[in-house]
This record gives C-alpha cells, structure tokens and sequence, in this order.
C-alpha cells in the first residue's frame, strides 16, 4: 500500500480508550453518507426512523453488502473491496462486513490499483478498520473476537491472544468462541488450555471435530 501507518496494536484496550486511533485511521467516524457513524448493535441505527432516512441497514446492505461481497466473489458498485470499505463507512462495526474485509486482506496482502479499482487512494490496513470499530464500541467483545480470529490466520498469535482475552473479560462465552480459542492455543502450544476450551466448546453443543482431533494426535485429549 502506499499509505504508511505506525499502529502499535500493543494492548487493544489502547484502542478502545483512545478516539484518536479512529481519527488516524482513515478521519473521523461521522465522515460518512449519515453525518454520524451507525451502531451495528443498535437497533434504532439500524431500523430507527431518523434524519430522512428509514431502515439504514437496508439502504447500505440492499447496494452494497449482498451475498457475493460477503463471500468476496463480486463487488456490486465496482471491484472489491470498495462495497466492504464503504458499508463499514456507514457502520464501523458491522461485524458480517469487519470479517469480510479482513479475509479480503489475508487474500491480498499487496494489493494494486489495477486490481482494486485504484483502492490505495483510500484502502486502510485491516487494524484500521477494527481500531475504527472499537472506537465506536469499545466494550463490544465481539469486535476483539472478529479480530482475534483474523490475527490468528494472520500468523500473528501472541496479539490473537490478546484480542480473546479482551473479548473474554467482556463477556464472550459462546461455543465458537472456545472452539476458535482452542485452535489458537493449540497453535501456540498451549495444550493444556488448548483443552480446557476445547472441553467447554464441545460442552457447549460444538458438533465440529477439528479441534479434538488435534488434540488426540497429540495425546492431549
């Protein structure tokens, strides 16, 4: 890219108590279609009837984040990833769309203008988009789970670990959770965490066998 960002993703909890990250990452939240930025979590952002315009999700979604954007199979106004960048304009923290264009990332880790529709005039770096998210919604731990997963397939395993943790002490206690922590700290070596979380996954309803799988190979179930 031809942009240069000096993000030390250090301690995530930098980005959820610092605005300023989302002013570096691409200006101000409210620079989008709305004058504001959109609660994906909220229902009247969402639906609510307010400054003109009725079911906001709708409008984005209906041109700009059907099913092949989200697959990344085709754009619908132009070349990927520009209906992803633009959906997470109007709403950082869309959390269909945050992991969208992360796999984008992992997919095109050096993207031309050729290939993207001239992006690097305005594509961010993956960490922007969640720095942009958590500013909007700092204690949403989904958003650090998202994350985690995408510095997880980005090799990037001691900050993936961060980022669970984060999502953890807010409160993600789900199956897939467990499940996705587990691969990580199996990854990282960690086996006897590794299955701990596995057993919680599974006790939770987790029909798939990858995880305790890995571990059997390893002698550890």
């Amino acid at each position: 890219m031809t942009k240069s960002y000096s993000i030390l993703l250090v301690s995530l909890s930098l980005l959820a108590s610092n605005q300023v990250w989302a002013e570096l990452c691409g200006g101000p939240l409210s620079d989008n279609n709305f004058g504001r930025p959109l609660d994906y979590t909220s229902n009247e952002d969402k639906y609510g009837y307010s400054g003109g315009q009725g079911n906001k999700l709708l409008i984005v979604e209906k041109h700009h984040f059907n099913r092949d954007v989200e697959m990344l199979i085709a754009g619908m106004q132009g070349p990927l990833p520009g209906d992803i960048h633009y959906t997470l304009k109007q709403f950082p923290n869309h959390y269909r769309a945050l992991n969208t264009m992360a796999q984008w990332h992992l997919q095109n880790p050096n993207p031309t203008d050729e290939e993207c529709g001239n992006c690097l005039e305005w594509l961010l770096p993956a960490e922007c988009y969640f720095a942009r998210a958590i500013a909007l919604t700092p204690e949403d731990p989904v958003i650090y789970y998202i994350f985690g997963l995408y510095l997880h397939k980005n090799k990037e395993l001691e900050k993936a670990v961060n980022a669970y943790n984060d999502a953890s002490t807010l409160g993600l206690d789900t199956a897939e959770f467990h499940y996705n922590l587990g691969l990580l700290l199996v990854d990282m070596k960690d086996y006897e965490s590794a299955r701990t979380h596995a057993l919680k996954a599974y006790s939770l309803g987790v029909r798939f066998p990858g995880l305790r799988n890995k571990l059997k190979k390893l002698g550890k179930w």
